[in-house]
């Protein structure tokens, strides 16, 4: 019996998805933008995120002198922090890459997870991440441009 790879759900709770590459137009070569990274990041204890940016964003599909038109962006990868508590100001990002010039599709949005531990009481989740006043972007790419000038 073949066994396929799981798919990607919502209710999966572990970040263990890189972000693919964009797909390119041209064969043999690698116009497409990569994909972001997994960053696992945990601590038992109070994580302070100051003034620091955690990322694992797409790359953007490449414009090479006209032969990359329409290549495609990188998907966004996954980044997972466990923690007993966060606080900061941190900018926590898996953005999708842009499309290239010609069309070039945008790379999805990745993922992330914060998993705060203490109790399953949710009483208690103000408390522990009332000092968080960050951002999570997840936003996917845009898409390439299209001019009626390209051939």
């Amino acid at each position: 019996m073949v066994e396929y790879p799981k798919p990607f759900t919502t209710t999966d709770n572990i970040a263990s998805y890189d972000g693919s590459g964009g797909a390119t137009n041209r064969r043999g070569y690698n116009y497409g933008g990569d994909g972001g990274g997994i960053i696992w990041i945990s601590s038992s204890d109070q994580m302070q995120l100051v003034d620091s940016n955690i990322t694992s964003d797409g790359f953007s599909g490449k414009n090479n002198d006209g032969f990359a038109l329409g290549s495609g962006g990188g998907a966004g990868g996954s980044i997972q922090i466990i923690a007993g508590g966060i606080k900061g100001n941190a900018l926590i990002t898996a953005k999708g890459g842009n499309g290239s010039w010609g069309a070039g599709g945008g790379g999805s949005g990745g993922r992330v997870i914060v998993n705060l531990l203490r109790t399953y009481d949710s009483k208690s989740y103000p408390a522990i991440s009332q000092g968080w006043n960050g951002r999570f972007d997840i936003l996917g790419g845009t898409p390439g441009a299209v001019s009626s000038s390209i051939r």
